[in-house]
């Protein structure tokens, strides 16, 4: 039983650290996970969060198609500034922030492009499809995934010039956030 199993691993806790990579988003009872970080992480331990972030020059392109809204699976959007106030909330200290992601940026930022050339919500589905069975969809849908995946090349002056800016301005396509677990008072005397 897998979930047996995860249990009996989190009472290992306090662990030095904990990731949540693209799991933020996905998190239906928010409020009741959170409260468990503190538990989860040791002081001085650290936690991860990569997330899409919808203050992204690609989500305020076209954020009906930007991968990163994906509306049916992502149900819990929040902007870096009310992600990086809960951490602090919870006793955790930002110590270093990021915007890009080799595996998200690129696709994020031309899943937004396409949307915002054609004017209109992109097919999350199709998009996905062709980025897992690119031949399968050749067959199923040809011209659709011919122009799309031109696209990646057509695109690529203008989205690696978007990435450097969301580089730059702090507006990139997701955000990364490594917090410090800062020991309160009560748990610093409680480690002498």
């Amino acid at each position: 039983d897998v979930s047996a199993t995860l249990d009996n691993q989190l009472l290992e806790a306090p662990f030095d650290l904990v990731t949540y990579w693209h799991v933020f988003e996905h998190l239906e009872e928010l409020p009741n996970h959170r409260a468990q970080w503190p538990k989860l992480v040791r002081a001085g331990g650290f936690l991860i969060i990569e997330a899409p972030n919808i203050r992204s020059v690609g989500a305020r392109l076209s954020y009906r198609s930007w991968l990163g809204s994906d509306e049916k699976h992502h149900i819990n959007h929040q902007t870096p500034d009310a992600i990086i106030a809960t951490l602090r909330t919870l006793g955790f200290e930002p110590a270093r922030t990021e915007y890009f992601s080799g595996k998200f940026s690129y696709v994020y930022l031309w899943s937004a492009l396409l949307g915002s050339l054609f004017g209109r919500q992109y097919d999350f589905a199709g998009i996905m499809s062709i980025l897992k069975a690119p031949s399968r969809m050749l067959l199923a849908r040809p011209l659709w995934t011919l122009n799309a995946m031109a696209s990646v090349a057509y695109l690529a002056p203008l989205i690696v010039g978007l990435m450097l800016h969301g580089l730059a301005t702090g507006q990139g396509e997701v955000l990364r956030v490594y917090a410090k677990n800062q020991p309160t008072q009560t748990a610093k005397a409680e480690v002498k």
